[in-house]
């Protein structure tokens, strides 16, 4: 797979600063050294708040700009940068502007190819659907909604989660796709439940860790977390706190997008 020894994986995740919760991180980190054992593998932090804050803790994380320069130091010549976000937007986005800007430098890199996000293709969102059908089946009780917490994006792309929550109501009419930064809101699905009746809900957090989001903005026992709204809505709800890089078959999605990348260089 790298006969020359100059080529290489960066793996660009937005990144967390919840102790424990980078864990995810390692374990897929362990899958792809299993599919792609003669590659030497990289990290990068998309989000500069998340770094900054890990910096303030004594931990340093490379932007994906940084480790890449880092990796043409080491004289690589070929970089497989896969997207371990979930859809297309804005943080994808960067990615896209930041190869563009650093493929082919002289004395730089000269091929950088992109692995897909999560979701990026109607067949992402199509196998993603199944995939969380299997998970959280053994997870919830028959009466029970699930709800899922993305994050959200002001970029178009936010439109992934309609579509996603399409595919799941094309098999469960009770389950629920929401963004605590974007549409739909859970204000959004609150008059569903009660239309429909649901009075139990299970949440889990539509993001690759359970980091912050998860445990305050979903989880929180403060007003106007979304445990909190749906219980002052009549809605017992309890929480699966599982971000969906903890789930092997979503992380398979990941990893054949990186095939791909990597089968480009």
């Amino acid at each position: 797979m790298n006969k020359d020894g100059n080529s290489a994986i960066l793996l660009a995740a937005f990144g967390t600063s919840v102790p424990g919760a980078d864990q995810v991180y390692a374990d897929m980190e362990k899958k792809v050294r299993a599919d792609f054992p003669g590659l030497e593998i990289y990290w990068a932090y998309t989000s500069k708040v998340i770094r900054e804050k890990l910096a303030r803790q004594g931990r340093t994380f490379l932007s994906p700009v940084q480790a890449l320069g880092l990796m043409a130091e080491h004289g690589l010549a070929r970089v497989a940068m896969q997207s371990l976000l979930i859809i297309p937007g804005l943080e994808h986005h960067d990615l896209i502007r930041t190869r563009a800007s650093l493929q082919g430098l002289p004395k730089g890199i000269e091929k950088i190819s992109l692995g897909a996000p999560l979701l990026n293709s109607s067949l992402d969102i199509q196998r993603f659907t199944r995939a969380m059908l299997d998970n959280v089946q053994s997870q919830r009780s028959p009466e029970e909604a699930v709800i899922f917490m993305g994050h959200g994006s002001t970029h178009p792309a936010n439109v992934f989660y309609a579509g996603l929550q399409y595919q799941f109501w094309l098999h469960d009419e009770n389950i629920f796709v929401g963004a605590v930064e974007g549409t739909p809101a859970l204000e959004d699905i609150l008059p569903l439940l009660k239309k429909r009746g649901v009075s139990k809900a299970l949440l889990l957090p539509l993001m690759v860790v359970a980091g912050d989001h998860a445990i305050n903005d979903m989880a929180g026992k403060q007003t106007g977390s979304w445990m909190s709204t749906l219980e002052d809505n009549g809605v017992e709800a309890r929480v699966l706190m599982q971000g969906l890089g903890s789930f092997d078959n979503v992380v398979d999605i990941w990893m054949d997008h990186l095939k791909e990348a990597v089968a480009s260089l």
